[in-house]
């Protein structure tokens, strides 16, 4: 396996040296080729050594680390962007982002982002993203939710009713087969032709002659044989 030349930018001394560890543990060849605490000097790194991966934090001093990016209008590096704010995940998302790793880091959130370096997956590619951001495609706009708010879809043939935390509920003009695709399969599991629930909100599973899953929101949604057994091992 090939070792990978990474930088890592961050303003924050500990951070860096955290993350350097963590790299050490990897169970993937990661060589760390350079280091920079601000924007201007991270640029220079950049073109110097030439990384196929860069750790950026976002926030890096009084500026973003999106700066950056911008000056690589061509880029030939994988970009994983490390934040204690989730709230810049859809800027990551337009920069098509690896990963978002979330401080305080783990090594498994560490391995999880260079896996999709390794198999050439961003975000954007991936429609649901990183920090859990997928896609939702309406009649006249795109939308991003963050996965952890959807509590079920209803598809009605080419289109799928996404509700979601708060009692709220988005139109998609795109089929429950689509999503089924995009979404986690650790989060999320088709229960019926027409549902996909997402695993943690459901309330209560009644796995009797007639299974049903009590959702969050007070719903009860039918869970159909052909898919009962895939639920009934999820829950």
């Amino acid at each position: 396996m090939n070792v990978k030349r990474c930088i890592i930018i961050d303003d924050e001394p500990h951070a860096r040296k955290l993350l350097n560890q963590l790299i050490s543990q990897s169970a993937h060849p990661l060589e760390v080729v350079g280091e920079a605490s601000n924007v201007d000097s991270s640029i220079t790194l950049i073109e110097t050594r030439k990384p196929d991966i860069i750790f950026l934090d976002v926030r890096i001093q009084d500026r973003l680390g999106f700066e950056i990016l911008d000056h690589f209008t061509n880029r030939k590096f994988d970009v994983i962007f490390t934040t204690a704010f989730d709230h810049y995940a859809v800027d990551a998302f337009q920069y098509e982002a690896i990963h978002y790793l979330l401080k305080p880091y783990s090594l498994a959130a560490l391995d999880t982002a260079l896996e999709r370096s390794i198999n050439g997956k961003s975000s954007a590619q991936n429609g649901s993203d990183a920090s859990g951001i997928i896609t939702i495609p309406s009649r006249s706009e795109t939308l991003r939710l963050k996965a952890s708010d959807i509590l079920y879809l209803i598809g009605d043939g080419a289109y799928t009713e996404f509700y979601l935390k708060g009692g709220k509920s988005v139109l998609a003009s795109k089929s429950l087969g689509h999503f089924e695709k995009e979404l986690n399969p650790n989060q999320f599991v088709r229960s019926h032709k027409k549902y996909i629930i997402n695993l943690n909100e459901v309330s209560k599973y009644d796995k009797g002659s007639k299974p049903t899953a009590l959702m969050s929101d007070g719903r009860t949604l039918e869970v159909s044989r052909t898919y009962k057994g895939n639920v009934t091992n999820r829950l």
